[in-house]
Parts: C-alpha cells; structure tokens; sequence
C-alpha cells in the first residue's frame, strides 16, 4: 500500500500555487509572477493539486471507515 503522500501536491510548486490560490487568495497572474512561471503552469498545478488533495482526503476517508 502506497503513503498517502503519493496523493498530496507532489511538487513544490503544485503546493506552492495551491496555497497562494486558496490560502492567500492570489490570482493566476499574481502566482505566476512570484513563483517566476508561465500561467499556464499555474492553472495546470492548481488543477492537479486539487485533484491529487481529493484523492488523498478520499483514501484517507475510506481506511477510517474500514
């Protein structure tokens, strides 16, 4: 069985874009300014971080269940 870590943002910059987006309410352009990276890569990381963080509270839910 694999960590759930496998699951979490699994890139700096994907946690990073994720906790500037939600957390601190940055928009994509303010993101890709401070973190020096296209726009595109920020929508892209904020997409799989939420994804991966989904995932990860799924499993998380079913082994408490079992």
């Amino acid at each position: 069985v694999q960590s759930d870590r496998r699951y979490a943002p699994n890139t700096d910059a994907q946690r990073q874009c994720v906790e500037l987006f939600y957390y601190q309410q940055k928009c994509y352009k303010e993101i890709a300014s401070a973190l020096d990276i296209e726009e595109m890569k920020v929508k892209s990381y904020i997409q799989n971080g939420k994804r991966n963080l989904k995932i990860c509270i799924e499993q998380k839910q079913m082994s408490n269940e079992a």
